[in-house]
């Protein structure tokens, strides 16, 4: 039997750069929704942004998930296409 996809959204944000930020976690799979937040006094955008998208992985239980996930920020995208270059 094969598992549903899993979807991830994601984003984070800093008020000032460095300054108080904070990230948002919504996982959806086969109807569930689960949420995670969290932040840091003194943070930067990207790295909120990057946080965000670990936790949510992080979260992810099951092995070999299939995972689409969805964030509004460049820096994601190419930190996490950077890391799948030097794992294959």
């Amino acid at each position: 039997m094969q598992r549903p996809v899993i979807y991830l959204y994601t984003d984070g944000a800093a008020s000032g750069n460095p300054g108080p930020g904070g990230y948002g976690v919504v996982l959806k799979c086969a109807g569930l929704t689960r949420e995670i937040s969290g932040g840091f006094r003194l943070t930067t955008n990207n790295r909120m942004e990057l946080l965000a998208v670990i936790v949510g992985l992080e979260a992810i239980r099951w092995d070999n998930a299939e995972v689409e996930s969805s964030n509004c920020t460049p820096c994601c995208c190419s930190s996490c296409n950077q890391s799948k270059e030097k794992l294959i």
